[in-house]
């Protein structure tokens, strides 16, 4: 199973490519997302998951569109999914575990 990267829609003729990106990750944590609480606070860091997704291509879709994007969604249950997959596949690209030639080596000291 390949991992998704990106939500692609068209709605009322506009195209809506949905990614994130590191960037937009630090945005989204800086506006007080936190991946850790997604199961205290669902609804809140759903609308914050979504709305982070329009950051990387289409940062000046207002509020009240990307609301009536979300409720316009089929099968939001597979959305939710496939966003949190996207972000946490950004999140494991930041730190890869490659053996890339001409890496820096390090260590660590007491």
């Amino acid at each position: 199973m390949s991992t998704m990267n990106q939500i692609n829609f068209d709605y009322n003729d506009k195209h809506y490519c949905l990614e994130y990106t590191p960037e937009s990750i630090k945005q989204m944590e800086a506006a007080g997302f936190s991946i850790n609480d997604f199961s205290d606070k669902p609804q809140t860091r759903i609308e914050q998951l979504w709305a982070g997704a329009f950051l990387a291509h289409n940062r000046k879709t207002s509020n009240n569109v990307m609301k009536e994007l979300y409720g316009k969604m089929k099968d939001k249950e597979t959305l939710v999914t496939t966003l949190l997959e996207m972000y946490n596949v950004t999140l494991s690209n930041l730190m890869p575990d490659e053996d890339d030639e001409g890496n820096v080596e390090w260590t660590a000291t007491t």
